[in-house]
């Protein structure tokens, strides 16, 4: 961990000089107090490395990054993290957006829904016309019957049983 701190006008690219840091550490995540300190911009950021702000809690994965790049630990983030957008987005950043909250709806994720509605608006992206049922039908593909999903009735109670002993253990 390093915690780099520049003076005002200590450095001509103080951004550049960090993410020089951050290059030659090999560095996977650059934790800032908030955008302001990278001039509302994490795009360059995310071009080197993924990036986490602390104010709001914000979490900007490297461009270009998905599932298949490479395996990550899980990161939780708050609810936050699903917020409108603070600032106007630029296409770029709807795309990294798309990819973070890949999973997300648009209809639930307000942060989704901003860069679906940018880069609908842009060109980028064209909303589909036909329901994924409709979709399924013309290729002749089966689609899932509308079932109510099973609940789960969660851990056996020994199972919590034995983890509050446990927790009570550790506090002795």
């Amino acid at each position: 961990i390093y915690i780099v701190r520049l003076g005002p006008d200590s450095v001509p690219d103080s951004i550049g000089h960090v993410l020089d840091i951050v290059r030659a550490t090999e560095t996977s995540t650059l934790i800032v107090p908030d955008l302001a300190h990278l001039e509302n911009h994490p795009g360059r950021v995310c071009d080197t490395c993924d990036l986490i702000t602390v104010c709001p809690e914000q979490l900007w994965l490297k461009a270009g990054m998905n599932a298949n790049d490479a395996t990550r630990d899980s990161i939780w983030l708050p609810e936050v993290w699903h917020s409108e957008p603070e600032t106007r987005l630029r296409v770029a950043d709807a795309h990294r957006i798309m990819q973070a909250h890949r999973a997300c709806n648009p209809l639930d994720c307000p942060r989704k829904a901003a860069a679906f509605a940018l880069l609908a608006d842009t060109g980028k992206l064209v909303p589909a016309t036909r329901s994924p049922r409709e979709r399924a039908a013309a290729r002749g593909l089966p689609y899932p019957t509308a079932e109510p999903m099973a609940t789960s009735a969660g851990p056996p109670v020994d199972v919590l049983q034995r983890l509050l002993a446990g927790l009570t253990q550790v506090r002795r």
